[in-house]
């Protein structure tokens, strides 16, 4: 068979393309120019799949279709398989006056009418996408594009919704939004509510005691899992309702302290921080709280023994903060 041979350039590089007689010739290429004519939209295609999606060719179909405005929605449809969807509405548009029903409707038009509204206000596409909403395939567009408020950005919702204004259309999508209600978290303490905290199992090793400089006590033991975060005190030697109370409060680790937070007559209620080997405590009447020490102070008898404290913790506490 007789073979016609021709060298058509593409980006970059030289490409022999054998022609059997009788077949359409393909796309020519002026490397020079930087240039592109098509004989078809087909020909765009194979351009593209030539040289690897480039302008060279976008520009060739548009000089094509400008001669040829009977081609304008095929190559539309072509350019969005192959570029942003946007990029293809300016063949849309031009094929907009001649539109059939049917072709409104065609999802590649559609997706680039979508994806134009999506674009910032100034920009070209964004113009031709409103022209085309607006013109005659507003009634085939509707849909989808309020189908697609409620996944798209805030310069679609301002483009789409001006254009449901503008159209005197009722989109539910586009009335105010109530600002979401942050979710209601529990206090930490809400934990202790129910808990008898004389059937926890404690943590002997973890026994500690605190004084204050009026040789006020504070004993401090932890429960076992599952409540490794529970901690009982005990005050001791201090005015008001909490002497010789237990009082369990919740562990909440914080940057550089450890804050102790306790349920007292229904609210939470921080009872002891911790912060660099400093402890201050609050109990029921000490507004301004009470400074305590876990070394001995010159004139305090000798301190209490893990032992000692373990004891102090060995029964069922009567009195102690209402949980």
């Amino acid at each position: 068979m007789v073979m016609a041979m021709r060298i058509v350039a593409t980006i970059g590089s030289l490409v022999m393309t054998m022609l059997a007689p009788g077949m359409v010739e393909a796309y020519e290429v002026n490397a020079k120019a930087g240039t592109v004519t098509l004989s078809s939209v087909q020909d765009f295609e194979r351009c593209q799949r030539d040289g690897g999606a480039s302008d060279w060719c976008l520009n060739g179909l548009t000089a094509y279709v400008k001669a040829h405005p009977n081609t304008a929605f095929a190559a539309g449809k072509s350019v969005r398989a192959r570029f942003n969807h946007w990029v293809a509405l300016s063949f849309f548009a031009t094929a907009l006056d001649k539109l059939a029903p049917a072709q409104c409707a065609d999802d590649d038009l559609q997706l680039a009418v979508i994806s134009g509204l999506a674009l910032p206000a100034d920009e070209p596409s964004h113009d031709l996408a409103l022209k085309i909403a607006r013109g005659q395939c507003w009634s085939a567009l509707q849909a989808p594009v309020q189908r697609a408020l409620p996944d798209g950005s805030e310069l679609y919702r301002t483009s789409a919704c001006a254009l449901f204004k503008d159209k005197s259309v009722a989109a539910p999508e586009c009335l105010p939004q109530a600002a979401p209600q942050p979710a209601a978290v529990a206090p930490a303490s809400a934990r202790l509510i129910g808990l008898r905290i004389e059937s926890l199992a404690t943590d002997v090793a973890s026994a500690r005691s605190f004084r204050g400089i009026d040789n006020e006590q504070v004993l401090w033991i932890r429960a076992k899992a599952p409540h490794a975060d529970v901690v009982l005190l005990k005050f001791k030697g201090i005015r008001g309702p909490w002497n010789n109370a237990v009082v369990p409060c919740i562990e909440r680790p914080e940057t550089g302290a450890t804050t102790c937070l306790a349920r007292v007559d229904g609210a939470e209620r921080t009872v002891l921080i911790t912060e660099d080997g400093s402890y201050q405590a609050w109990p029921q009447g000490y507004p301004d709280g009470l400074r305590v020490f876990r070394e001995r102070l010159s004139d305090h008898p000798k301190a209490a023994s893990s032992a000692d404290v373990v004891k102090e913790f060995s029964f069922a506490p009567s009195g102690g903060a209402k949980p």
